[in-house]
């Protein structure tokens, strides 16, 4: 065994003071580079007499705050690929990725394997399900590289049913496979005369918010009105009355201008390889309305992997079984029975009385 020595290695490189670089993406990706660069030359030279390569899990640059240690490991699979060698990179966690929390469901299933494009948006803890399994900057540095990724409880027996393999793959459509969910401090509804036809509106909308480091989750927009969701606590009543103002100087006197906020929201995430079917949404939608729940928001983009919905947080837990059930447990051909006679109401003759 021998030791990637990495002491000394930010001051030749960026200096002594680290967070001068990580503000400015230009010299951190430039940093990163010339890492990525000096530790091929060390890995390559100790690839000659060892088995076994250890190394700490901190380079400074790689990130400054959560995921460090994940980039690190990313960075040396990369340079140990660069190197000729065949690299698996391995995620030590309690539990492999499940279709659902498994500490509150004890019905939830192993997930197998999934696309990197679908681990990006179940780990991405900006505007992603917040899976956490790996810090999704790492995530993309193994995808860009297709470097095979597994997640796994080294503890347990090793099978294919213990243990999550990510990979770039073509995958069978196979509907809905996890359910996700998260707090959202807030959400807001634009609605304005404003709006209509003009180009522009949503861009100074957005551009409003991140001069002032407000971040948006999720956006929807109709003829009128633009609904936002944001991930972090910095939107208040007094910006609330600063956007309302902003909007009013930007875009003229609008009397029929109406902003509106929610509190206790929470995002609901159906995730799948590959859900192009009919069925996922109409399930869904289903199962939160056995719950019992309201939808305020939904979202579904053109790559059909992830759906998301916001509820209010009373109903989560209940929306989460239901989903689990409804969208995961129940086979397709129990599915289709059940619609049957609703189906038959709706194709019969209207009844003129």
């Amino acid at each position: 065994a021998g030791s990637i020595e990495i002491d000394g290695l930010s001051e030749d490189l960026y200096g002594s003071d680290p967070t001068e670089v990580v503000g400015d993406e230009e010299r951190t990706n430039a940093a990163v580079s010339d890492i990525r660069s000096e530790m091929r030359t060390r890995v390559g030279s100790l690839l000659a007499d060892n088995d076994v390569l250890i190394a700490g899990g901190y380079l400074p640059v790689i990130a400054s705050q959560r995921g460090y240690s994940d980039k690190t490991g990313a960075l040396l699979a990369q340079v140990a690929k660069d190197l000729g060698e065949q690299v698996a990179y391995l995620i030590e966690k309690e539990y492999p990725i499940m279709s659902d929390d498994p500490k509150k469901n004890d019905r939830a299933r192993v997930i197998r394997e999934m696309t990197f494009a679908l681990a990006m948006e179940l780990f991405g803890n900006t505007r992603g399900a917040d899976g956490g399994a790996i810090h999704p900057d790492a995530l993309n540095m193994l995808a860009e590289d297709d470097i095979d990724t597994v997640v796994l409880n080294p503890a347990e027996e090793q099978t294919n049913a213990t243990s999550t393999y990510i990979h770039h793959y073509q995958p069978e459509v196979n509907g809905i496979e996890i359910i996700a969910s998260r707090e959202v401090p807030l959400a807001i509804q634009v609605s304005s005369t404003e709006m209509l036809g003009r180009p522009g509106f949503l861009s100074a909308v957005t551009a409003w918010f991140a001069d002032r480091d407000i971040s948006i989750d999720q956006v929807s927009t109709s003829e009128r009105t633009t609904s936002f969701t944001f991930n972090n606590g910095a939107f208040g009543e007094p910006v609330m009355h600063a956007f309302e103002a902003f909007l009013q100087e930007t875009f003229g006197p609008d009397e029929e201008l109406k902003l509106e906020m929610r509190k206790n929201q929470s995002l609901i995430f159906c995730l799948g390889n590959n859900m192009e079917q009919t069925g996922p949404a109409s399930k869904a939608t289903m199962a939160i309305h056995i719950a019992g729940a309201d939808i305020h928001f939904m979202t579904q983009g053109l790559n059909e992997q992830v759906m998301t919905f916001m509820i209010d947080c009373e109903h989560v837990a209940d929306v989460r079984d239901k989903l689990h059930r409804l969208c995961i447990e129940m086979d397709d051909e129990t599915y289709e029975k059940l619609l049957e006679p609703l189906r038959q109401a709706v194709e019969e003759e209207p009844v003129v009385v």
